[in-house]
């Protein structure tokens, strides 16, 4: 993302919550230099590495921008709209060896990437923001495809299913 993301999308109000690994190696310190850039903008909130978990940033968000994460099927479950970044820069060393890529990047993935809108540059994230916030149903059969396929059944009965499969267990 550049410098002056925020200011791109200035009518939206933004939450970035970095990895952990984000604030816990150095190697990630100029991450930290931009994010905390960003944090100094009106509309944009960075989380600090205390706030490890998700649910509430998921509950205030009406859409969902990552690279890499598999919290994206969680924020689909809620049938929300999701964006994959596709427009990482790598760095020298992963774009000298591509096996390294491959071996960072959560196996099985791609064959999820379809869940939501992926965009390969970001001179191309605008627009496909304001299209899923127009059009949050597009893709809500993918993600609650996805969903069960990933997550599974999401009734609200999930810990009936564990008693009955423990007491089946004893069994």
């Amino acid at each position: 993302m550049s410098k002056d993301f925020p200011d791109h999308f200035s009518e939206y109000n933004i939450i970035i919550k970095p990895h952990s690994y984000t604030y816990l190696r150095s190697k990630y310190k100029n991450h930290i230099k931009k994010m905390a850039f960003w944090d100094t903008y009106s509309n944009t909130y960075v989380a600090k590495f205390e706030d490890y978990n998700l649910i509430p940033f998921f509950s205030l968000a009406n859409i969902v921008i990552s690279d890499e994460s598999t919290a994206v099927y969680e924020f689909a479950a809620m049938d929300r709209p999701v964006i994959w970044n596709r427009f990482i820069k790598w760095r020298l060393s992963y774009r000298l060896f591509p096996k390294k890529i491959k071996a960072r990047q959560q196996e099985g993935m791609e064959a999820f990437r379809d869940i939501g809108t992926n965009v390969h540059k970001y001179d191309d994230l605008k627009e496909a923001v304001e299209n899923q916030l127009t059009n949050p149903g597009e893709l809500s059969k993918r993600r609650m495809f996805y969903s069960d396929t990933v997550i599974g059944k999401f009734d609200g009965k999930v810990s009936e299913r564990i008693v009955d499969y423990l007491i089946n267990l004893n069994n």
